[in-house]
């Protein structure tokens, strides 16, 4: 069969979305809609893992932890850089698109594991909806990722069906029988990527080394923890903590701060008991369980034994609609009623969040979506709500990050709505190394009227 040109036609937002973005996007770029539909179907240009020591003793080596990383690779391909910034990252570039061929089998995926290959990933056997009739063990297959979620499970599937509503998105080599992907409770790498669009390495096999922890984490949302600028001794509450990569990341630079005072604390709550037992499991798995004490606890109605105005830095990394997170194959989940629903949720969060800080206290905000929905008019519903009239005063703080430059990383607030260079507007059109997110630091002052 032909070459596959990675150009993608997918459809990435709801109709109403994509005008309200077009509206809102104008005066900065009259192509951005054009330009923004095809960023989001690209993989960002880096791969990211943050490094944690995995003795508090040890010194923060990033040379030492680069080489480490290098070795688990064990691939000259995928060369490990120190990021020139960021003092606790590592980085893998990310090339692409390639021109993959496209074969005569092929193996059907859903959309979020058509994304996960994107992104670098295998395909795992659950992640498989369908095959074509002939495929072999150990062949080279096509995957292509079903876009309308309209495939039933097992699936025999013909070259005319793949013609509309899918896209390549990589060949592999078969590891698994269809019989064997297909049967009940199937697990482990079905296939395995040997001819990637976008071309990184997956990061599942190789997260520990003899000396140091590596957490795969998207740069945004490691700046975020920068952001807090947590100290040794502070208590600190994660409002929406799982799965666990900002809670983790706020402990671990705790633990690298200069030891004044007792030991601080971070508590890291989730509304899901389920979620919860996940964040104690990573925790124990990054030996973190001494920092940072989870629980159950609904960001809308924190549990009682958290006393209000007793933390000196909340992390507000709210739900979100999540339509910064690229590649995508399509957000269509989202129309404008359901962003607006989500902006108001998130106001609810926010609103406990203030109140949870210590008097001159830090809030941080963050999503990892570009509505400005949630992102700006929020900060601007921040602002107004708590404008010093009643018991709490919430002003945007400077960002106290002085190796990190902003155009670098981070566009200031959208003009039509707020033009501080304050706020960090991660922009897939302009941010190529990232993915879309938003990020923004309060001083909360209390009247206790």
């Amino acid at each position: 069969m032909a070459n596959s040109q990675f150009n993608v036609h997918v459809k990435v937002f709801e109709q109403d979305v994509e005008q309200f973005f077009g509206s809102m996007y104008h005066e900065e770029d009259d192509e951005y809609i054009s330009k923004l539909t095809s960023a989001m179907t690209h993989s960002p240009n880096w791969s990211t893992l943050r490094v944690t020591p995995k003795s508090q003793d040890q010194e923060m080596c990033m040379e030492d932890a680069r080489d480490e990383l290098q070795s688990l690779i064990n691939d000259d391909a995928h060369q490990v850089i120190i990021h020139p910034h960021i003092p606790d990252c590592l980085c893998i570039q990310v090339t692409g698109p390639h021109k993959v061929s496209l074969l005569s089998n092929f193996v059907v995926v859903g959309k979020q594991c058509g994304e996960a290959v994107l992104r670098g990933s295998h395909v795992f056997a659950p992640g498989v909806i369908g095959t074509s009739n002939n495929i072999r063990l150990n062949e080279q297959v096509s995957i292509m990722a079903n876009i309308d979620g309209k495939m039933p499970k097992g699936t025999k599937v013909t070259s005319e069906q793949m013609l509309t509503g899918h896209v390549h998105v990589g060949n592999g080599k078969l590891l698994m029988s269809r019989e064997e992907i297909l049967q009940k409770d199937s697990k482990g790498v079905a296939i395995q990527i040997t001819q990637p669009i976008f071309n990184t390495c997956s990061f599942h096999s190789f997260c520990d080394s003899k000396h140091f922890h590596f957490f795969p984490q998207n740069l945004p949302s490691m700046l975020v923890s920068h952001l807090l600028d947590p100290q040794y001794s502070d208590k600190i509450l994660d409002m929406c903590a799982s799965p666990g990569g900002k809670s983790s990341h706020i402990a671990a630079l705790m633990m690298r701060q200069p030891r004044v005072g007792q030991k601080g604390q971070v508590i890291a709550c989730d509304r899901s008991a389920n979620k919860v037992k996940k964040l104690k499991e990573l925790m124990e798995k990054l030996d973190l369980s001494g920092w940072v004490d989870c629980m159950v606890s609904d960001g809308t109605k924190p549990h009682q034994s958290l006393a209000r105005q007793s933390f000196d830095r909340v992390l507000c990394d709210a739900p979100c609609s999540g339509l910064g997170q690229r590649p995508s194959l399509g957000h269509t989940e989202y129309n404008m009623q359901k962003l607006e629903q989500t902006a108001h949720y998130q106001r609810k969060i926010l609103k406990k969040s203030v109140e949870m800080v210590k008097n001159n206290g830090v809030l941080v905000f963050s999503t990892c979506t570009i509505s400005p929905l949630e992102n700006e008019e929020n900060v601007l519903w921040l602002l107004k709500e708590f404008n010093g009239n009643g018991t709490s005063l919430v002003q945007l703080d400077d960002i106290k990050m002085p190796w990190a430059h902003k155009n670098e990383y981070w566009c200031g607030g959208l003009k039509k709505l707020i033009r501080d260079e304050r706020l960090m507007r991660f922009d897939p059109v302009v941010n190529k190394e990232s993915i879309g997110f938003f990020a923004a630091r309060f001083i909360v002052k209390h009247f206790n009227k």
